[in-house]
C-alpha cells in the first residue's frame, strides 16, 4: 500500500487505475492458484485411483493365493473375529465364508483333544494376547459343522502392520487325518510284529550295505543277550555265532551280497552272556538293477526245539534197533520153525505128510522173508513190493525146481506198499508158486514161470498182480474147479484175494494165468529208517 502522504498528492483518476491495477494483479494471482489447485487435484486423483487398482490387484492375488493353498486358513482382525476363509477351510469347518464373517473363531473352528474329547485353547487369543506364533498340541481333532470329525495340524502367527501395530491372526491347519490312520496302523503293526516275535522267539535283522548299519529288533538283542541301546556292528554280530559256524556264515552272507542267494540255515550260537544255543538264520537280499542294497532276515532261537528234535533222534536210533532186533529174532525163529518142520518131514514115511510139511515150510518162509526184507532196508512201515517178491519167487523156485529146468521171469515195477498188503500178497504169490511146480511142470517137464506186476492207470491207484507159467495148462474148467476145492493151497489163495479187497481172475482156461487186481493203499505211517540223518 502506498504512503498516505503520496495518495493524498495523487489525483482521483490515478488512484483508479492504479486499484484496477491491483485487482487485475489478484485475479491473476487467484487464476495461478486455482490452475495450480486443480493440478494437485488430479494428480491426487490419480494417485488414488492407482493405489486403488494396486490394492484391488493384492486383493485378487490374495484371493487366487487362499484359493490355490492345499492348506485351509482362516483370518481374524484384532478383536479375533474371522475375517478371511478360504475354500478349503470352509470344506473342513462345513462354515462358508459368508456364514463365518464377523464371528468369533471359536464358533467356526471348535477344536478337541483327540484323546480326553476335552476342549483346546482358542488359538486366536493366544497369539493376539501374546503376539507370538504358535502352533497346536498333537492329537487335536477339528469337529466340523454337520459331524465330521478331523485330525489336523496347524499353526497360527500375528499379521502386523508396516508400522509394527497388531492387526489380526492368520490360522493354517491340514486335515492329517490320513497320515495319523497309517501312523497308527504302522505303530500297531511294529507292535504286533515285536510281540509276535517275542511269542515265536525270532528276531529280525537288516543291514544296509551303503553304510554297512546292521538295524535289529527287540527279540534279536535278547537272543544275543544285549541291551537295546545300540545296535552292534557286523563283525560283532557274527562273532556272536560259534568259532565252527562262523564261517558257514560269512560264506552265506557273501553269497547273498554278491549274487542275492538267500540262505536258512541252523547254527550254534554264544550269547554275549556265554549261553550256549542252536538258532536258525535266514537272510535274503533287496536288490534294484542287480545290486544288493541291503540285506534282511530272521534270528529264531531253536535251543529247545534242538534238544527235543536231538533226544527224539536219540530215542529214534534206540527204537530203531530194537525193531531191528525184533524183526532179526522173528526172522530167525520162523527159520527155526521152518528148519524144524523140514526135519520133520525128513523123518515121515508118508509123502502126503510130506507135501504138507513142505507146503508149511514155504508158506513160513514167506513171512520171514517180509521181516528179512524189512531188517535190510532198515524202514518198518512199509516195504518195496517189488524187491520182497523178487526175493521171495527166487527163493521159492530155488526150493522148488531140483532137476526141473524152470525159468524164472520177474517184471516187476517198484511199488512201496503198507505191511498189511504186503504180507497177504507175498503168501498168495508163494501159493501160486507151489500151485504151478506141483501141477503145471510134471514128470521133470522144464518151461518159463512169469511175475508181473504193473500199474494200471497214471494216478498208480489200480494195479495187476500176475502170475502165470507154459506148463500143461489148467485143463479142462470143471476139473480145475473140483481140483481147486480139494486144495487148500487154492482155498488159501481165494481167502487172501479176499482180504486184500482184490479181484482174483484165472484163465481163460486151459491157460494157467492168474491175475489179482487190487487197489493200491499208500502206507499211512512216516518211515522209520535204520539210518537217521546225522546229528548236528
Amino acid at each position: 500500500m502506498l504512503p498516505l502522504t503520496i495518495m493524498h498528492d495523487i489525483a482521483w483518476p490515478d488512484l483508479a487505475k492504479y486499484l484496477l491495477l491491483l485487482l487485475g494483479l489478484a485475479l491473476l494471482l487467484a487464476t495461478a492458484f486455482v490452475i495450480l489447485l486443480r493440478r494437485q487435484v488430479r494428480q491426487a486423483v490419480a494417485e488414488l485411483a492407482h493405489g486403488q487398482q494396486l490394492l484391488k490387484r493384492s486383493e485378487e492375488s490374495l484371493s487366487i493365493t487362499l484359493h490355490s493353498i492345499g492348506d485351509a486358513v482362516i483370518a481374524t482382525d484384532a478383536a479375533g473375529l474371522i475375517t478371511r476363509m478360504n475354500p478349503v477351510a470352509e470344506r473342513l469347518t462345513g462354515w462358508t465364508l459368508a456364514e463365518a464373517l464377523g464371528r468369533t473363531l471359536p464358533e467356526v473352528f471348535c477344536i478337541i483333544d483327540t484323546g480326553s474329547r476335552q476342549p483346546r485353547e482358542d488359538p486366536a487369543q493366544r497369539v493376539l494376547a501374546s503376539g507370538l506364533a504358535m502352533g497346536l498340541a498333537n492329537h487335536t481333532s477339528l469337529l466340523a459343522r454337520g459331524g465330521a470329525e478331523y485330525q489336523i495340524a496347524d499353526s497360527a502367527a500375528p499379521i502386523r502392520d508396516a508400522a509394527g501395530q497388531l492387526q489380526g491372526m492368520v490360522l493354517v491347519f491340514s486335515d492329517v487325518s490320513e497320515a495319523y490312520r497309517v501312523q497308527a496302523s504302522l505303530a500297531i503293526s511294529a507292535e504286533l510284529l515285536e510281540r509276535t516275535g517275542a511269542l515265536a522267539k525270532v528276531g529280525g535283522w537288516q543291514l544296509e550295505l551303503a553304510t554297512m548299519k546292521l538295524s535289529w529288533t527287540r527279540e534279536t538283542f535278547r537272543i544275543a543277550e544285549l541291551s537295546d541301546a545300540l545296535e552292534p556292528p557286523l563283525a560283532d554280530g557274527i562273532h556272536l555265532f560259534a568259532p565252527e559256524a562262523r564261517p558257514l556264515i560269512e560264506a552265506a552272507l557273501q553269497a547273498a551280497i554278491d549274487s542275492g542267494t538267500p540262505y536258512d540255515m541252523e547254527l550254534p550260537w554264544i550269547g554275549a552272556q556265554g549261553t550256549p544255543k542252536w538258532v536258525r538264520t535266514q537272510g535274503s537280499a533287496v536288490r534294484e538293477n542287480g545290486i544288493t542294497l541291503k540285506l534282511i532276515g530272521t534270528i529264531q532261537d531253536i535251543s529247545e526245539s534242538h534238544q527235543a528234535k536231538r533226544e527224539l533222534e536219540l530215542s529214534l536210533q534206540e527204537k530203531v534197533g530194537l525193531l531191528n532186533e525184533v524183526h532179526h529174532r522173528v526172522k530167525n525163529n520162523l527159520q527155526v520153525i521152518t528148519s524144524l518142520l523140514r526135519l520133520e518131514a525128513t523123518r515121515s514115511e508118508q509123502l502126503e505128510t510130506r507135501a504138507v510139511l513142505g507146503e508149511m515150510q514155504a508158506r513160513i518162509r514167506s513171512m520171514a522173508l517180509l521181516h528179512e526184507s524189512l531188517y535190510r532196508s532198515g524202514i518198518f512201515a512199509s516195504v518195496d513190493l517189488a524187491s520182497y517178491l523178487q526175493l521171495l519167487a527166487t527163493q521159492a523156485v530155488r526150493a522148488q525146481v531140483g532137476d526141473v529146468a524152470v525159468k524164472l521171469t520177474l517184471q516187476l515195477r517198484p511199488l512201496t506198499m503198507s505191511l498189511d498188503q504186503a504180507a497177504p500178497i507175498g503168501l498168495l504169490v508163494n501159493e501160486l508158486i507151489s500151485n504151478s511146480f506141483k501141477h503145471a511142470f510134471p514128470a521133470g517137464r522144464g518151461g518159463e514161470l512169469k511175475i508181473e506186476l504193473q500199474a494200471l492207470d497214471e494216478a498208480e491207484r489200480q494195479w495187476c498182480l500176475r502170475v502165470s507159467d507154459n506148463g500143461v495148462g489148467l485143463g479142462d474148467a470143471a476139473e480145475f474147479e473140483a481140483r481147486c476145492a480139494r486144495s487148500l493151497g487154492m482155498q488159501l489163495v481165494f481167502d487172501l484175494a479176499r482180504q486184500l479187497g482184490a479181484t482174483l481172475s484165472i484163465g481163460p482156461a486151459p491157460l494157467a494165468i492168474f491175475e489179482l487186481l487190487f487197489v493200491y493203499d499208500a502206507p499211512r505211517s512216516p518211515h522209520i529208517s535204520t539210518r537217521p540223518a546225522p546229528l548236528n
